[in-house]
Parts: structure tokens; C-alpha cells; sequence
């Protein structure tokens, strides 16, 4: 089992809150006020203290839920409500009207408090920012507590690698678990071992994509920019210009290098010639990969196979070997699928200043965003953030609390190549400077799409299928600053 029960719970100041008066919303619920057990059969409850350095922003609402079992879960919609969640039942037993009315005034102050610094902006592009603490708080009904749904969510982790399970995660709004099998030939046999599990049908939203990792900005640019083409194993995307203490370098997919999760000195290139064949201009050498978790943590293994290898990024540092500009981007022609650079009124390459970027608040607040992102094979789109904590098999290794992203009309957001570029807000123009606000780094994509055509034509020197997909994977930048402290990505 890929996660150690435990049952240590904990101890939140939320504690010392209590009940407000009348003036709280009432919760409805034809629910009875019995909380006597049912005769179907439940799981062990499972969980991960948000104390352990692998927990997910998923593990701290799962904890909230432990001490206000009618906790349901929290997001912020597309009219800027903070929307708190009131579930009906807890550990499979239902929760009286009583209770839950009871318990609406602790919910909503436990999620005020948990979504941190008051002050922390709702980042939205074209929209002024919105300070939490001034979000409407909005009531809504749900089925179940998050404390059950995090459990639910937990028990398939061992099955990834026998059953075929290409993503598991919480979808908040739903107040329902996503659980996507590689085929629809893998359904029947998941739906029999879910139910065989006690996970309720109507927790569960099920569906089938295969994950890939995504392998343009083509043309020489010097010094380089993010979002642009570099090349180390296979063709990929500049994610962010960085300095790691005294260091210039960039960062990019970590699978973008030859040997995945270690540090081996990958040389990567840099442009074409006028043909698009590739130049062997090296901009510079890996010099830090981040590593693989304990496989005790995540290794989503069963009894049927031995260990996946797991980790919580998908980023590899390069030190440059030329000229560097720290928080520079690359900026397209905004249209979308646009590969081509915009230029300045001087005639120069235009880009962005990266002069922010996403907090651990900003990133758990982010369910329903719009971000933007650059690849060198896609070039500039947009994608809807559907959940920031979600776990993903490759087949061959797992990624675990990564943002996922999904088109917005139908259309490929992200193809082979756009790998390691970056997702970021457009936050305006400063003294005639386009800035923008860094989000993180695209890692893969699930739910395969065909290859629209403009894309599906291999380039000079490369090799394999171009895959595209309606979802994006993204390792945020609080991720990558816990195994980069010292890494700055700003101008």
C-alpha cells in the first residue's frame, strides 16, 4: 500500500472557534438526525498527517474534516464566492439537520482560516484582484465529507500499477473523487474492485485517458527566453529563466533529460537554421534534478508487481553556458496556437517580466482559474485549473500533487514538446513592460486528442508519435521551491 494508515490527527486552533449565532446560513437536509452505522462495507479510514513533507493540499483538507466531520470541501467559483461545502454523511452515516446547522459557522470560519494570509489576491487575469478575507462566502450542500473522500481517493493508490489507473483526484465542486483507467476495457474490472472496496457509487466519477508525458518557439534566441524550443533528450520547452543561489540557469521538464530523477550532466541545445534542422548549440548542462521520493510515501505498488517510482515534480535546473536574462518570457502573437513572436514598436523581441510568483495560498485557491501557457509546439493557449492536487501514472512512474488543467473548448492544450514550459498569469503592463506571474512548470497530459495537423508533422531531428491532450499537468512553483530554496524567479 502505497500510504501508511494513521491515526494521528491534527490539533488545529480552529478547536478554539466557536458556533455562531442565528445570523449563520441554515443548511437543509432531509438527512435523519440517526448517525447509526450501514450495513455496506467501509474502508479503514486512511489519511496523511499535513505535518509529513509529502502531504498534498488535499492531506490539510482531509485533516479539517477529521475535527468537522461535516467539512465537505472548499473552492472558489467563477463568480468569485468562496463556496464551503456541508457534507450530509461522515464515514458513511448520516449527519442530522442539527449538526450540520450547528456546524456551518465553524466550517465557514475553518476554511476562511485555512486559505491563509486574508490579504493573499484571487488571482484573475482581466479582473482586479480579490482579497479573500472580501470573497462572499457561499453554503452549499454535498454528499460526502472530504475526510471520506481523501480515504476513498487513498485506497486505489495500490492499484495503479496491476489495474491500469492513469489519475486519481478529488474534483472539489462535484465533492466527488476522479478516478481515469487507461481503456474502456479497464472499467468493469475497477468498478467491481471500488465497490468491493465500500467506496459509494456516488462518490465517484470515472473515466478513461491514458497520462503521457509531453516531449514552436524554434527560432535562435539569444540570450534565451522561456517558452521557447531547448533540447536534451528530446525536444522541450524552456519553463523559467531562474538564478538557484549564485547560478543562472533554466528550468525545464526533469523527464526532458537523459536519465530521469538524478542529476547526470545532460547537455541541452538550442535552435534551428532557416530548414528548422537543428543547431548543436548548447545553452547549457543539467545541473540539479530533483529526486525521486521515498518509496514508501507514494509507490503505488500492489501485490501484483513491484514499486513505481514516484515524486512530487517533474523539473530539472540547467546552468547556462551563455548570456541569461533571470524572469524573462517569451511573448507570442496571442492567438491561440500562435508560435510566433510579437515584437516590440522598436522591432525587438517581445516578452514578459515574470515579477511574481504563485504562493502555496495562491496555488490551493487556484481551482478554476484560467492560466496561460507557451510550448514550442503548441505555442500560446489557455487551460482551466479542475484540480490542484492531483496523482497521475505514467506507467512507468507517478507524479503526485500536481495542478491539472483542461481545455476550454474541446481543443489540445498541450502536445509532445511543450514539456517543462511555463504556465503563468498575464498581470498587466508596468512602465511599458509586460509582467506576468509564474504559476509553475508543465510536466505531461492526459486524455488523448487526435493531433490537429498543423502539429502533426515531425521536425528535422526528431523521432516517435506527437501526442496531444485536452489536460495539462503543471509542478507549481512552491513544489519547486521546496527542493530549490534558494532559487529566485523574478526580474
Amino acid at each position: 500500500m502505497s500510504i501508511r494508515p494513521t491515526t494521528a490527527l491534527v490539533t488545529l486552533t480552529l478547536l478554539a472557534l466557536t458556533a455562531c449565532g442565528s445570523s449563520e446560513p441554515r443548511v437543509e437536509s432531509s438527512a435523519p438526525a440517526s448517525l447509526e452505522a450501514q450495513s455496506s462495507p467501509m474502508p479503514a479510514m486512511l489519511s496523511v498527517s499535513p505535518s509529513s513533507p509529502n502531504a498534498g493540499p488535499d492531506d490539510d483538507l482531509a485533516a479539517i474534516a477529521q475535527q468537522y466531520p461535516a467539512f465537505g470541501g472548499y473552492f472558489v467559483n467563477d463568480n468569485n464566492e468562496l463556496v464551503a461545502l456541508v457534507a450530509k454523511q461522515f464515514n458513511k452515516k448520516p449527519i442530522g439537520d442539527a449538526p450540520r446547522g450547528r456546524a456551518v459557522g465553524l466550517i465557514r470560519k475553518a476554511v476562511l482560516d485555512y486559505v491563509g494570509d486574508a490579504d493573499s489576491p484571487v488571482v484573475a487575469e482581466d479582473q482586479a484582484p480579490v482579497k479573500i478575507r472580501d470573497l462572499k462566502v457561499k453554503i452549499v450542500d454535498s454528499e460526502h465529507s472530504f475526510a471520506d473522500l481523501q480515504s476513498w481517493r487513498l485506497h486505489p493508490r495500490g492499484m495503479m500499477q496491476s489495474d491500469a489507473i492513469s489519475e486519481l483526484s478529488i474534483d472539489r465542486a462535484a465533492g466527488q473523487i476522479n478516478v481515469t483507467v487507461f481503456t474502456d476495457a479497464d472499467l468493469p474490472k475497477l468498478k467491481t474492485k471500488l465497490g468491493q472496496m465500500g467506496i459509494p457509487e456516488n462518490s465517484l466519477k470515472l473515466g478513461v485517458g491514458r497520462a503521457g508525458k509531453t516531449a514552436t518557439l524554434l527560432s535562435t534566441v539569444r540570450p534565451p527566453m522561456a517558452g521557447i524550443e531547448v533540447r536534451g533528450r528530446e525536444g522541450c520547452t524552456i519553463g523559467a529563466n531562474v538564478t538557484n543561489g549564485t547560478t543562472s540557469g533554466f528550468l525545464t521538464a526533469g523527464h526532458c533529460s537523459d536519465v530521469e530523477g538524478q542529476t547526470e550532466g545532460t547537455n541541452f541545445y538550442q535552435g534551428r537554421d532557416s530548414n528548422n534542422a537543428p543547431l548543436q548549440y548548447r545553452v547549457g548542462s543539467e545541473n540539479s534534478e530533483a529526486t525521486w521520493l521515498s518509496s514508501t510515501y507514494c509507490a503505488a505498488n500492489s501485490s501484483q508487481g513491484s514499486a513505481l517510482p514516484c515524486k512530487d515534480q517533474d523539473v530539472t535546473f540547467v546552468a547556462y553556458s551563455v548570456a541569461s536574462n533571470r524572469g524573462r518570457m517569451v511573448k507570442t502573437t496571442e492567438s491561440t496556437y500562435s508560435r510566433t513572436i510579437d515584437t516590440t514598436a522598436a522591432g525587438e523581441l517581445a516578452s514578459y517580466d515574470v515579477t511574481a510568483a504563485y504562493s502555496s495560498t495562491e496555488v490551493k485557491n487556484a481551482l478554476n482559474q484560467t492560466l496561460n501557457n507557451v510550448g514550442m509546439r503548441t505555442g500560446f493557449k489557455q487551460a482551466k485549473v479542475v484540480s490542484v492536487d492531483a496523482e497521475v501514472n505514467y506507467g512507468s512512474d507517478v507524479l503526485v500533487h500536481a495542478v491539472k488543467l483542461y481545455s476550454l473548448d474541446g481543443n489540445p492544450v498541450t502536445c509532445s514538446g511543450d514539456s517543462g514550459g511555463p504556465w503563468f498569469n498575464r498581470t498587466g503592463v508596468v512602465n511599458g513592460i509586460n509582467t506576468a506571474k509564474l504559476a509553475g512548470i508543465q510536466a505531461g497530459g492526459n486524455t488523448s486528442t487526435p493531433t490537429p495537423a498543423q502539429f502533426a508533422t515531425l521536425l528535422p531531428g526528431e523521432a516517435g508519435t506527437i501526442n496531444c491532450y485536452l489536460a495539462a499537468y503543471m509542478t507549481p512553483v512552491p513544489t519547486i521551491q521546496k527542493y530549490y530554496p534558494s532559487m529566485t524567479f523574478t526580474r
